[in-house]
């Protein structure tokens, strides 16, 4: 996970800056590491992206992930995971909402999301550290 924190694309870089008050690649990876969190990590030659969620009560779920720049290379596989393994877990495990924060301006994440299942939640203005708008989405 280090290496892909340590070479992730811009947009996942301005989030993590937006929510974290450490955003160093060492921070991220451990915070990617929390108890209570189902994690992925997608590779091809080397790694490309960790998708994971972290419980925060009995029934609702944060998603959250982040990736280099080889993305599309496994963004179908991704997809996939997301679909068939990680909702159904999800839901079997008692889940009522999964929600993910997402900068208002990363539309490649929020399309990616959609394509998982994701609906739009809600605005969330000035949501970040610096006053970062975000938005947010929620699976069900």
């Amino acid at each position: 996970m280090l290496y892909i924190a340590s070479n992730m694309r811009d947009a996942d870089r301005r989030e993590a800056e937006g929510v974290l008050e450490d955003p160093s690649p060492a921070l991220i990876a451990r915070e990617a590491c929390k108890p209570h969190s189902l994690v992925r990590m997608f590779a091809r030659e080397r790694p490309i992206a960790v998708i994971g969620v972290t419980q925060t009560d009995k029934s609702t779920w944060v998603a959250w992930g982040f990736g280099t720049a080889e993305f599309p290379k496994i963004a179908k596989s991704a997809t996939r995971y997301v679909k068939s393994a990680l909702l159904p877990t999800l839901r079997t495990l008692g889940m009522l909402r999964a929600e993910a924060q997402s900068l208002v301006d990363n539309v490649d994440a929020h399309a990616w999301m959609r394509l998982t299942g994701a609906e739009f939640d809600e605005d969330l203005k000035a949501f970040g550290l610096n006053g970062e708008d975000f938005v947010q989405y929620r699976w069900r």
